[in-house]
């Protein structure tokens, strides 16, 4: 319900207006835009009236204060056992590099020649995350070599590993011949609920599934994976609550071991320039939630912003 415009959100808020009490739950109430919390409150409490395109922050702020009770992990679940994280720094490979620069030199040219939009500029950013994966024609990588040395230790251990990623083509479908093998739990969007449902079941219940793979978008919600202590995020995007959400299928009630959070990320990419701006709206999540006084979460990446980081890209990856 986080959008008005989808019939989810236009059938609920018909069915709520015959209701007297109403009562929104959400672990993840803000995950990009400010729009997406007016918009649960305009289905509990219409008569506020919230307007996230024409209110500030703080003014949402003071108008949901009576009404939102947040209460953290740590408050209701203190005997979780600890969480920790990993980060795991990597370099591309020759082709990727190769790859990488031609994506780059493509846009290098089109920016000359045509008006760059905004979502030009996400599209060939997009496509540098790809080959932070993969190259276009290779099946290996980097990542996928320390995936499957980290997975093989892992199950040593006797222990359960979810790995998350953004991408189908150059995630889950490249990643799941090398990972079937251990003995793999796949989820998608090209899953049925049937599908989803039974690999949840298999991963949780059978001792020789030991590894959940899933794109984060359908596997990151909703779901109970503590079978594992492991979980490892393939890739990443710009939002740090989704990939939060994810591991909280693993750490949650009923998870009993040390959690171990593992990050990959490749040096002198987009993905490192991208880590920085990451860290700054998980801080601007939570300012949002607690204070609402920062600025709505989309005005933080203007044109300009998105224009300057594919430039020093392009300067960073020829001078490297």
């Amino acid at each position: 319900i986080r959008n008005p415009l989808t019939k989810k959100y236009k059938t609920l808020q018909m069915i709520t207006r015959a209701t007297r009490y109403r009562w929104g739950l959400s672990g993840t109430p803000l995950q990009n835009r400010l729009e997406e919390l007016t918009a649960i409150f305009s289905i509990i409490r219409p008569s506020l009236q919230l307007r996230a395109e024409n209110m500030p922050p703080a003014q949402v702020r003071e108008a949901i204060r009576p009404y939102l009770r947040r209460v953290c992990r740590k408050d209701v679940l203190p005997d979780l056992p600890t969480k920790t994280r990993q980060e795991i720094w990597l370099e591309l490979d020759e082709k990727q590099r190769h790859d990488y620069q031609a994506i780059l030199g493509r846009f290098q040219t089109d920016s000359k020649s045509t008006r760059v939009t905004f979502t030009h500029i996400w599209q060939v950013l997009t496509e540098l995350k790809k080959i932070c994966n993969f190259s276009h024609d290779s099946r290996t990588s980097p990542k996928l070599e320390k995936l499957l040395e980290l997975t093989q230790e892992i199950i040593g251990q006797n222990q359960k590993v979810v790995v998350f990623t953004h991408f189908r083509e150059f995630g889950t479908d490249r990643l799941e011949p090398y990972l079937r093998p251990f003995g793999l739990a796949l989820m998608h969007g090209g899953c049925t609920d049937v599908q989803r449902a039974e690999a949840v079941e298999r991963f949780q219940t059978d001792p020789q599934c030991r590894v959940f793979l899933a794109t984060v978008h359908t596997g990151g919600f909703g779901l109970t994976l503590t079978a594992a202590n492991n979980v490892i995020h393939f890739d990443h995007w710009w939002n740090p609550a989704v990939a939060w959400q994810a591991e909280d299928r693993v750490y949650r009630i009923g998870q009993k071991r040390p959690v171990t959070v593992y990050e990959f990320w490749v040096r002198n990419t987009v993905e490192e320039r991208i880590r920085q701006i990451l860290e700054h709206k998980g801080l601007l999540h939570h300012e949002v939630i607690e204070r609402l006084s920062e600025k709505d979460f989309r005005k933080l990446f203007t044109l300009s912003d998105l224009m300057s980081l594919l430039q020093s890209e392009f300067s960073l990856t020829l001078s490297s």
